[in-house]
């Protein structure tokens, strides 16, 4: 990867390629405050073992963080942390990103960070909820978090789990369906959560 690029989240493609987030660009330096702010610093990056690495085109946005494709090959989805919000792109299907066309999105309560499928089809978006800069004495602060389901073809959500910002576990950046459990992780700290998976379906 370009050492500018402060790389964030990989997912592969079916021809053993790979798309990947570039969140900041690490030579700007007011970059993750721009990314808080919600100014677009970076995009999506596309690796083919036959030709290298490219910037796609039409994935600028503010803190891209997690990414997943749908198993067909048809839709990108990606997390845009710094302007709260979900994005569904099509592709063409044949493991070549090519040009993805924005075909949806959903706005979040919270900062989405990684994006995970579960195993019933859902798209798992875990994130934190950002305390405005000029509330915050630190470079990062948040005031809980959230897991939802989200459904791939219509962008319903259902919210799993939601936790105020007195939990003792902070900052959730992704979850893991495993089992009848689900798995959180996170960027602070030196633990994980699992609990009782709560059911998607109400």
């Amino acid at each position: 990867m370009p050492a500018s690029s402060f790389t964030n989240s990989v997912t592969i493609l079916a021809d053993g390629g790979f798309l990947a987030t570039k969140m900041i660009d690490t030579q700007v330096p007011s970059a993750f405050a721009d990314a808080i702010a919600g100014k677009v610093t970076g995009y999506v990056y596309e690796w083919h073992p036959a030709t290298g690495l490219r910037r796609l085109p039409n994935t600028d946005d503010s803190g891209p963080n997690g990414i997943e494709v749908t198993a067909d090959g048809k839709y990108m989805f990606l997390a845009a942390w710094g302007n709260r919000r979900l994005l569904r792109y099509r592709l063409d299907g044949s493991g070549d990103a090519q040009e993805p066309m924005q075909a949806g999105s959903v706005e979040l309560e919270f900062s989405p960070d990684n994006l995970r499928w579960a195993p019933d089809g859902k798209l798992l978006v875990t994130g934190h909820r950002l305390v405005p800069p000029e509330q915050c004495s630190g470079g990062l602060c948040t005031d809980g978090w959230s897991v939802v389901a989200l459904d791939p073809a219509t962008l319903s959500m259902t919210t799993l789990i939601d936790k105020g910002g007195d939990a003792p576990f902070q900052d959730a950046t992704v979850a893991l369906r495993v089992g009848d459990e689900v798995w959180i992780g996170t960027w602070r700290g030196d633990r994980i959560v699992y609990m009782r998976a709560p059911s998607a379906e109400r």
